[in-house]
């Protein structure tokens, strides 16, 4: 009985964790397409290198690199949410 409910309790943990990875990676790849359109190509480059890097190591479950990419996630959830806000109570 312990063995079913860990292992569902695993489960659980993984689709979290999965969530966080490819909203991370659609994060990365709208932050990049944005800085090669503005013709930032050094920023596009370290930023993708950075993007690559901590999710290499979330991927293998280093902790404090699964901080930053939930960190991210977040704060750019924040942020669309604040522009959404923004734009329906500047709206004419």
């Amino acid at each position: 009985m312990k063995k079913v409910a860990m292992r569902r309790k695993h489960e659980n943990e993984f689709r979290g964790f999965a969530v966080y990875i490819v909203l991370f990676i659609v994060v990365a790849v709208v932050n990049t397409i944005l800085f090669v359109l503005n013709e930032e190509n050094v920023q596009a480059a370290v930023a993708i290198v950075a993007y690559v890097f901590f999710l290499y190591f979330s991927l293998k479950r280093k902790i404090w690199a699964v901080y930053i990419v939930k960190l991210m996630v977040w704060i750019h959830i924040i942020v669309l949410m604040v522009i959404a806000v923004i734009v329906l109570l500047t709206r004419s």
